[in-house]
C-alpha cells in the first residue's frame, strides 16, 4: 500500500485560506467597532466636559446677579432680550451685572505690580458685565454656539464692550425665563420696568448632535433678589 505523503492538500490549503480570511474580516470588523466606540465615548466626554464648563459659569455668575442701591444708576442692571429671532423657550439673550469675580491663579504671584496684573489680565474685581447668547455681539467668523461677553470695569451700554469667547459650539438654540414671585416670564429689564431681580431664572437649550425634542434645564435661584411669593413684582409697575 503506498502511505500518503505528509503536507496539505490544495483544498485543505484552501479551507485554512477561507477560514484565516473569515477570521481577519471578523477582527477588522471587531476593531473598527471598537475604534467607532472609543470615538463616540470621547465625543460624549468632551460634550459633557463642555456642557459642565459653560453651564458653571452661567450658573456663577447668575447667581451673584447684583444691583447698586441707586436706584438712577445706569450701570447696574438685569436685561432680558431677543437677537435675531424668538423661541419658544424664552428669552434668547440675557445680559446682566454680577459681583462673581474669577482671580487667575497667577495674577496672585507676589513678582506682579499692580500694572502688571492689569495688563496681563485686565481688570479683576468689582461689578463685571455678563452676556449670554448664541448670536455673537462681535464678529464671530464662522463660529457658532453658545458665546459669553464679560467687561470689567462696567458702563452704561448693554449692548456691547468687553470680552467675547465662544464657550460652547454644541449649543444650538437657548432660552430664559424669569420668576417674577407668581410666574414665569420671558421678558425682564430693570431699565424699564421695576428695579429688582427676578427670584430665580430658568435655563433652557437644545444641542446640535442631539434630537430637536431632547431639552436640557436647570434653574439658578438669585441670592440678592428680595421676590418671594408673598412679594411678588410686575414688570412696568412703578419703584416701590
Amino acid at each position: 500500500m503506498r502511505q500518503r505523503e505528509a503536507g496539505l492538500t490544495l483544498i485543505e490549503l484552501l479551507v485554512a485560506m477561507g477560514i484565516g480570511g473569515i477570521v481577519v474580516a471578523a477582527s477588522a470588523v471587531a476593531f473598527r467597532a471598537g475604534v467607532d466606540h472609543l470615538y463616540f465615548s470621547q465625543r460624549v466626554l468632551q460634550t459633557e466636559q463642555s456642557k459642565s464648563d459653560w453651564t458653571s459659569g452661567l450658573r456663577q455668575s447668575l447667581s451673584c446677579a447684583s444691583l447698586s442701591a441707586d436706584a438712577n444708576d445706569t450701570k447696574s442692571f438685569f436685561i432680558a432680550s431677543s437677537d435675531e429671532a424668538s423661541s419658544d423657550l424664552g428669552a434668547t439673550r440675557i445680559t446682566f451685572t454680577s459681583s462673581y469675580s474669577y482671580i487667575p491663579g497667577g495674577s496672585l504671584s507676589a513678582e506682579l505690580t499692580f500694572d502688571d496684573v492689569h495688563d496681563t489680565y485686565g481688570p479683576l474685581g468689582g461689578l463685571a458685565e455678563y452676556s449670554y447668547g448664541t448670536v455673537a455681539t462681535g464678529d464671530a467668523g464662522n463660529a457658532a454656539g453658545m458665546f459669553e461677553r464679560i467687561q470689567r470695569p462696567v458702563d452704561a451700554d448693554p449692548l456691547q464692550g468687553g470680552f467675547e469667547s465662544l464657550v460652547s459650539a454644541d449649543v444650538s438654540e437657548i432660552g430664559f425665563q424669569f420668576w417674577d414671585g407668581s410666574e414665569w416670564l420671558s421678558e425682564w429689564d430693570t431699565r424699564s420696568g421695576t428695579r429688582r431681580l427676578p427670584a430665580a431664572v430658568k435655563v433652557q437649550y437644545r444641542l446640535t448632535d442631539e434630537s430637536t425634542d431632547q431639552l436640557h434645564q436647570f434653574v439658578v435661584i438669585i441670592p440678592n433678589s428680595d421676590v418671594t411669593i408673598s412679594n411678588p413684582v410686575t414688570q412696568g409697575a412703578s419703584q416701590p
